[in-house]
């Protein structure tokens, strides 16, 4: 009699009754995300579903920090390639942007990294655009790095 009350509950026509996703296949879906882990919380379902949900619980809270972690290591990196070649980093993004070099931290901290001689080449580039440009006072700058001469610096005057 108890089955009987249940399934007419069920199977109630007038009553509108979406059971989901059967149970097989939610466990399933649990059961696969802890299949890394070791002992019975890869086994048991109730045990495994309270560490599935810790675990992403963490992995959402680590791509935060993840994420600014690599933001200070790229602009870590494209600093000391600038400071490699004897300007800081504000002239070395300054003389990019003004020359409308669109290259982003990651991007120039690879060049950095695995392509020197295309990130001096870049350095020695934005150095000249910011003498030409007059965003500061030449002298404070030094010599240029030789290898790249700009029309506009040909023509500037240097006061000494």
């Amino acid at each position: 009699m108890f089955l009987t009350a249940i399934r007419s509950i069920i199977y109630n026509e007038n009553r509108l009754y979406n059971p989901g996703p059967s149970k097989f296949w939610r466990r399933r879906r649990i059961l696969r995300l802890s299949a890394h882990y070791f002992g019975r919380r890869r086994n048991c379902y109730r045990i495994a579903l309270v560490h599935v949900q810790r675990g992403l619980l963490y992995s959402t809270i680590g791509k935060k920090q993840r994420s600014s972690d690599l933001m200070k290591l790229h602009a870590q990196r494209v600093s000391s390639g600038a400071e490699e070649l004897g300007m800081n980093m504000a002239v070395y993004r300054r003389g990019l942007e003004s020359a409308k070099v669109c290259l982003n931290n990651r991007s120039l901290s690879d060049l950095a990294i695995w392509e020197p001689r295309t990130f001096k080449a870049l350095g020695n580039f934005a150095w000249n655009n910011y003498a030409s440009q007059g965003f500061g006072n030449i002298q404070n700058l030094g010599n240029p790095p030789e290898g790249v001469v700009l029309r506009g610096l040909r023509r500037m005057k240097i006061v000494e």
